[in-house]
């Protein structure tokens, strides 16, 4: 039985994931989407992780933005 998740930020960037990425969704072919977070303009702001496109990309202005450095959100069952 899980009591609970272990979450953590692991850094990643060039599109790399750790293991126990948390998966955010997949895209129109069916590749993984993982939870990010990313600095972008001075704010830290939520991103997704596309290992395909070898890297995450972080909302800002009404746009996307590629970023090369980022934050994995991970999940591990803890008993």
């Amino acid at each position: 039985m899980v009591s609970s998740l272990g979450i953590s930020w692991v850094p990643a960037r060039g599109g790399n994931v750790p293991a126990h990425a948390v998966l955010g969704g997949r895209d129109l072919n069916g590749g993984p989407i993982y939870v990010g977070r990313a600095r972008f303009s001075s704010d830290l702001l939520p991103a997704k992780v596309v290992p395909k496109h070898r890297t995450a990309f972080v909302p800002f202005a009404g746009k996307e933005h590629r970023i090369a450095a980022y934050e994995v959100k991970t999940a591990t069952a803890v008993h």
